[in-house]
């Protein structure tokens, strides 16, 4: 992947989601999806990395990054993230790219906050509805300690997947995801990356 030189070439079957739908206990008996998707990581569309996706479908196509289902222990990694090194998250989210990119209404200078806000609000739907075992019910960051998804969506136009340079359009939309799946590996997968040891400094204390 070029933009993303921990992507190593997968061969398709690695990357695409089948096609074909499962009819065993479905009354509609229509042999296949109405879309097509695929997903990237360092292992392909399986594996415990942060991922890239995409799904293609008239009228609902998108891209999205990030870790959808983490198991047991990635989510606990994760909310240790959270609550030890905030500044880290703040700092991640609120890249100017990937603001403008996949966070709709958070302005370039909108304060810091404002983009985890934005972030809560895209990973919701399957948020627990109390605090997590472990924390404090008016912890600064119990938004982001309740989620149990980390990802960013972004809505792209049917026009954009049948023009002519689609693959250097789709790849300038993924560009701002970059840093925030470096950083997520860096919690769930650590590799003895630098960034993973960076001190979050006063901007993390508060």
């Amino acid at each position: 992947m070029a933009i993303d030189d921990t992507i190593p070439d997968l061969p398709a079957k690695d990357v695409m989601f089948r096609i074909y739908r499962d009819l065993r206990f479905s009354p509609d008996k229509k042999p296949y999806k109405a879309h097509f998707s695929a997903a990237w990581s360092r292992t392909g569309r399986k594996g415990t990395y942060a991922h890239y996706y995409i799904h293609c479908e008239p009228g609902a196509s998108m891209i999205a990054d990030g870790i959808f289902a983490p198991n047991a222990q990635q989510l606990q990694s994760l909310r240790s993230s959270i609550d030890e090194r905030p500044g880290r998250w703040r700092r991640t989210l609120n890249e100017n790219g990937l603001k403008q990119s996949f966070m709709p209404g958070v302005k370039p200078r909108s304060g810091e906050d404002d983009a985890l806000k934005c972030f809560v609000r895209q990973n919701k739907e399957s948020a627990l509805k109390t605090k997590p075992k472990g924390f404090i019910a008016d912890h600064r960051d119990i938004e982001l300690l309740k989620l149990r998804k980390f990802t960013l969506t972004k809505k792209i136009r049917d026009e954009l997947l049948l023009a002519d340079d689609t693959q250097e359009q789709v790849t300038e939309v993924l560009r701002p995801l970059v840093g925030f799946i470096t950083f997520l590996n860096s919690i769930v997968m650590p590799d003895g990356d630098s960034s993973s040891s960076e001190s979050d400094g006063a901007g993390g204390s508060d």
